[in-house]
């Protein structure tokens, strides 16, 4: 194990002072920027979890996505992330429930972060390969129809005029917005929601995914 692995280790097992004394011992022309980084860090959550006299609430994890999270259990996760995937750039939301997630269920929800790539491609696919056969997909589509003005909806879909906005040009602008997160018995922990842009609606298809990777339910929320 390599010493910077070492050190994602005892992050993910709250073990901080053991951080900050590997890295205070290390000579100062082994310290890199990282290394110091990792160093504040530890220090500002080992003092966090002293204030609160209890060490155990905080939880750390090091995702590929979405790069090192650091978050109180009491208080979860609510953030903002730029993303690339499979070619479309985005900002989306990570709500990781607060309780919800903690050292019991972090395992979980690890696998789960991991598996967010695998999980958009479905969700994008199900959502396409059902527009023209779930009402409640169409459904969504025409209400954005009928409550957007006209001009807002032509300039934003870039047409001529309402009724040239198809079922795929919607499809297209439909992005993931927010990604959530909350390990329950039944084990459908994860939902997806798409909308347009958040200037245009806050209306939302939710895709909800089991612990498996499997979809398990589509709503439609706002």
């Amino acid at each position: 194990m390599t010493f910077t692995e070492q050190i994602a280790l005892w992050f993910n097992r709250q073990e901080y002072q053991k951080i900050i004394d590997a890295i205070r011992a290390l000579p100062e022309a082994e310290r890199t920027g990282e290394s110091l980084a990792r160093l504040d860090a530890a220090c500002d959550h080992l003092a966090a979890a002293d204030s609160k006299g209890s060490r155990a609430d905080i939880l750390e994890l090091d995702t590929t996505l979405f790069g090192h999270l650091c978050f109180p259990v009491s208080e979860g996760l609510f953030e903002t992330f730029p993303l690339a995937i499979d070619g479309r750039s985005f900002q989306a939301n990570l709500y990781l429930w607060e309780d919800a997630v903690n050292c019991e269920t972090l395992p979980i929800v690890r696998e789960e972060l991991e598996r967010v790539p695998q999980m958009y491609r479905a969700a994008r696919r199900f959502l396409y390969d059902h527009l023209k056969v779930n009402q409640m997909i169409r459904d969504f589509i025409q209400n954005h129809r009928e409550c957007l003005e006209p001009e807002c909806l032509c300039g934003y879909f870039q047409i001529g005029s309402p009724e040239e906005l198809t079922d795929e040009l919607f499809y297209e602008k439909l992005e993931l917005r927010t990604l959530a997160i909350k390990p329950q018995e039944d084990g459908e922990d994860c939902t997806l929601d798409f909308s347009i842009d958040k200037e245009f609606s806050d209306e939302l298809l939710v895709v909800r995914f089991d612990r498996a990777g499997n979809i398990s339910d589509l709503c439609w929320e706002s």
